[in-house]
């Protein structure tokens, strides 16, 4: 989930719109489906970088900033952060 050197922040494209519940909601102006998770919220967005010949990702990892998607991805479906195992506690 670390986020790598070379990878982009999100771009500058964020705007308020009115929802069906008459309040505003953050958008970014050209969203697509990955930008939400499955409770349609709004994550950050940070670009990819092609892995190398043997799926390996490319560029120095940045320990202290996560990437965004892959977080999110990990959270959804209830995996360790660290070993990409199911997530599990005392009482499973």
């Amino acid at each position: 989930m670390t986020q790598r050197e070379g990878k982009d922040a999100a771009p500058d494209n964020l705007i308020l719109l009115p929802h069906t519940d008459g309040r505003l909601h953050l958008h970014y102006l050209d969203e697509d489906p990955r930008d939400r998770d499955l409770r349609g919220v709004l994550w950050a967005r940070c670009s990819f970088n092609s892995p190398e010949g043997q799926g390996q990702p490319t560029g120095r990892p940045q320990w202290k900033l996560m990437h965004p998607y892959r977080q999110m991805m990990t959270m959804q479906s209830l995996r360790c952060q660290i070993c990409t195992n199911p997530a599990r506690t005392p009482s499973d």
